[in-house]
């Protein structure tokens, strides 16, 4: 993989996109300049091959295009406030962004998700029904940071959530889970803050969660 492959990953991205209406990209993304000076892009000092991609807040409308999955170098990606739908296979990416999305047509994308390397998962408002998936820690073991919060997910908190021993954030506000609160989030000695507002959830809260909402 090279930066010709980055830029033919990032011309089909942008030929997947069928609405941008500030023309964010159809102006800036030109095979007249490098890809690393193209909006949203942040390319390696090293390599000069796509590390980031952040082109949330555009107002875009379109697929994720698999090609992304080609970007070898990319550890962030940030979709959030647009109307994309679909998932690629990204397998290095650390943070992922794609909240505020509101095209996954209630689809679960949760079930087949599978980044080992990932630490920020942010899927607010993104259209997810189903249950939480009870191996999701088991596929992403390095999580850090997991906001579903404002979907249809529905079902029981599974205590299998513990397998994420390096979560500090955990925000599952506004979705349909009910049951017990586990007990076993007490076994995340990193966690720190804890949002589980609006689910009909029961039990007490976790006194050694310095932020707790419920």
């Amino acid at each position: 993989m090279n930066i010709s492959t980055d830029h033919f990953s990032l011309i089909a991205l942008k030929s997947h996109i069928t609405s941008d209406p500030y023309h964010i990209l159809s102006a800036n993304w030109s095979s007249s300049t490098s890809i690393c000076d193209w909006n949203g892009i942040t390319c390696g000092s090293r390599h000069q091959q796509v590390i980031a991609l952040n082109i949330s807040y555009m107002g875009l409308t379109g697929t994720i295009a698999p090609q992304l999955g080609n970007l070898s170098f990319l550890v962030s990606l940030d979709l959030s406030n647009n109307d994309f739908h679909g998932i690629a296979t990204l397998p290095s990416l650390k943070w992922f962004v794609f909240g505020y999305n509101k095209l996954l047509n209630g689809s679960n994308v949760l079930t087949k998700f599978n980044i080992s390397t990932l630490e920020i998962l942010d899927f607010r408002e993104a259209g997810l029904t189903g249950d939480y998936p009870s191996d999701l820690c088991r596929r992403l073991p390095r999580l850090q940071k997991l906001a579903l919060g404002s979907n249809m997910l529905s079902g029981e908190i599974p205590r299998t959530i513990t397998e994420c021993s390096e979560l500090q954030l955990l925000m599952l506000f506004r979705n349909n889970f009910v049951g017990a609160i586990p007990r076993q989030l007490c076994n995340l000695q990193l966690l720190q803050h804890l949002d589980l507002r609006g689910n009909k959830l029961k039990g007490m809260p976790l006194p050694f969660i310095s932020e707790v909402k419920l």
